[in-house]
């Protein structure tokens, strides 16, 4: 399964340490892998010579199923997950889907819903520096009918709330208009 790439200052780090140790230690020092160091140790560049790979090793296993079956069920349910889907088509086809599959099925998942799939909601988080916001509020609470011994009590709530600390103070005040 690959992982991050190695650096150039990896393989100098391991070429250094491998001339007073072994190649088991010399990886470690390095922070790469046994398998890694062997690679190194029979390559003739470094890393960042080498072009990247961007083409496929491997047939796509899915490429008969993903416009028939994979698609319309993601466009019916888009937040269904990769792995209610693989056992979907292994179980409409046997033998065709390994688990080994699952990992090539979330990319495939991944890309349609970057590309193809529903809107995400646009969210735009609010920073409240603090000591520089505070809300206020009237509230009429006159529809209410609220009595105190059968007798209107028409107000008015005032409602004050520090944006960054939530620190609240709520009070009130006779309506002296006497309702709406």
């Amino acid at each position: 399964m690959p992982s991050a790439r190695i650096t150039d200052q990896q393989v100098s780090l391991y070429i250094n340490a491998r001339k007073k140790n072994s190649q088991v230690l010399a990886a470690a020092k390095a922070g790469i892998s046994e398998r890694s160091a062997r690679r190194i140790d029979s390559a003739p560049s470094l890393p960042s010579q080498n072009p990247r790979r961007y083409w496929r090793s491997r047939v796509d296993p899915f490429l008969k199923v993903w416009d028939s079956e994979v698609i319309p069920l993601l466009k019916s349910a888009p937040n269904l997950m990769a792995i209610t889907l693989l056992r979907k088509l292994q179980d409409d086809h046997p033998d065709d889907f390994p688990d080994g599959t699952l990992r090539t099925l979330q990319r495939h998942i991944r890309q349609w819903r970057a590309l193809e799939g529903p809107a995400k909601e646009v969210f735009f988080p609010q920073d409240h520096a603090p000591g520089q916001l505070g809300l206020s509020d009237f509230t009429s609470m006159a529809e209410l009918r609220i009595t105190i011994a059968s007798v209107p009590f028409a107000h008015i709530l005032y409602h004050f709330v520090l944006a960054f600390s939530r620190w609240e103070h709520v009070d009130y005040t006779q309506d002296q208009a006497g309702g709406d």
